[in-house]
């Protein structure tokens, strides 16, 4: 796994990721849902369109 470094707008520190179509989950705090292909792309810097993520804070991964 990348090692999640310091806080930007697209890395996920502080975050449980869960993804609802695997039984896949990695990290620790608050949780933020989504498709497992949503949050590898979330995980690798990229923002999300809206509706793709549930969870507190998600606005934080979503473009504008």
């Amino acid at each position: 796994m990348p090692s999640w470094g310091a806080p930007t707008p697209g890395r996920c520190d502080l975050r449980t990721l869960r993804a609802d179509d695997l039984d896949w989950s990695y990290g620790t705090g608050a949780p933020l849902h989504g498709t497992a292909q949503d949050l590898l792309l979330l995980a690798f810097g990229r923002r999300l369109p809206p509706g793709r993520l549930r969870g507190e804070h998600e606005g934080r991964f979503v473009a504008a």
